[in-house]
């Protein structure tokens, strides 16, 4: 189930209006990408298989890259952000997906 996030950082704060959804992962557990799909499937009530493939919107080997730390435990501070179903997605180096409705 997807958290409402009522505080965002100064540089969030300014993408959306409205209260962003929030899902935290474990990168040892779920690649990135996959983590993206499922909270926008679950942001919007869909099977995962019913999206658009992710990688329309973003190199998903590079995302996944960039965003999975060098050494477990010592996540970095990086971000990575894209469109993607009608939301605004920032992908955290800390676990943290963040969709913020682009309509709203």
């Amino acid at each position: 189930m997807l958290s409402t996030n009522r505080s965002t950082s100064d540089g969030d704060a300014t993408l959306a209006e409205t209260t962003p959804l929030s899902r935290n992962y474990a990168w040892a557990d779920v690649t990135p990408a996959t983590a993206v799909v499922e909270t926008v499937a679950d942001a919007i009530d869909l099977d995962p298989i019913d999206l658009d493939p992710l990688h329309d919107a973003v190199d998903t080997d590079a995302l996944n890259r960039v965003i999975e730390p060098d050494q477990p435990d010592t996540p970095g501070s990086l971000r990575v952000s894209f469109s993607y179903h009608d939301f605004f997605v920032v992908v955290r180096q800390t676990g943290r997906i963040t969709l913020y409705d682009i309509d709203e």
